[in-house]
This record gives C-alpha cells, structure tokens and sequence, in this order.
C-alpha cells in the first residue's frame, strides 16, 4: 500500500516557493547585492521539495516491511517490531534499536484512518490504537 502526502502539504510548498520567488524578484530589481541570491536559494529549495513531494509517497506498507520514503527515511521488517502505539496524531513504531514516526500531518486523515486499520490487520504483535 503507497501512501501519497497530503495534497495542502504539497501544495504550501509550492506556494511558500512562489513566494520567495517574488521576493526575490523584487530586490532584484531594487537593489544589487546577495539578498535576492538567498531569496532565489529559498525559492529553488521549495519548489524542488514541492516536486520531490508530489512525485514520491510517503509511507509503504506491504506484507514485508513498513518504510517511511525520504530523504533520511527508515525500513523496518514486520517481524523486528516489537510495539506500536498511537498518541497525539502519530502512530510510533518501535524495534529493539530504532523507533518510527508516523505523523498525521503528512497524511489527511481518512487516509491516517486506512494505515491504522491496516496495522491492526497485519500486526499480530502488542498494539496500542
């Protein structure tokens, strides 16, 4: 199962780009000095991380392994989970050495609803939903 992040996630991040563009722009032609290369910088950085969002999922679940996608994301084998636990809108999955975050900010929450019934279904290990 893929897990897509939320569609305003996504969306903030290219607004956010659009708008350092803008800036950027804007000092550009008020002025000549490195403030609109930082502005150009920040706009570029959003934009491409509005794009790498959009393109990538955020989470997948298969009968193997759970692994959150990313940049430093993280895998972990069904049978190494020793706990999961829901508290304050994330789900924590927890191994003998590593621990894993599910947040529901990345994810709405029909969507967050869907990963927990389905760690209900295949985990047959202490579960705290």
């Amino acid at each position: 199962m893929l897990i897509k992040y939320k569609k305003s996630w996504v969306i903030g991040h290219f607004i956010f780009g659009s708008i350092w563009l803008v800036f950027g722009i804007i000092f550009a032609l008020d002025t000549i000095n490195w403030i609109p290369s930082f502005y150009a910088i920040m706009a570029i950085y959003y934009i491409a991380m509005g794009f790498y969002l959009w393109y990538y999922n955020y989470l997948t679940l298969n009968k193997d392994a759970i692994q959150i996608n990313g940049f430093l994301g993280k895998k972990m084998k069904w049978e190494d989970i020793k706990n999961i636990s829901h508290f304050a809108g994330e789900i924590k999955v927890k191994t003998e050495s590593k621990k894993m975050v599910i947040s529901k900010q990345f994810v709405d929450s029909a969507t967050f609803k869907t990963i927990k019934n389905y760690l209900k279904t295949t985990y047959k290990g202490e579960l705290s939903i």
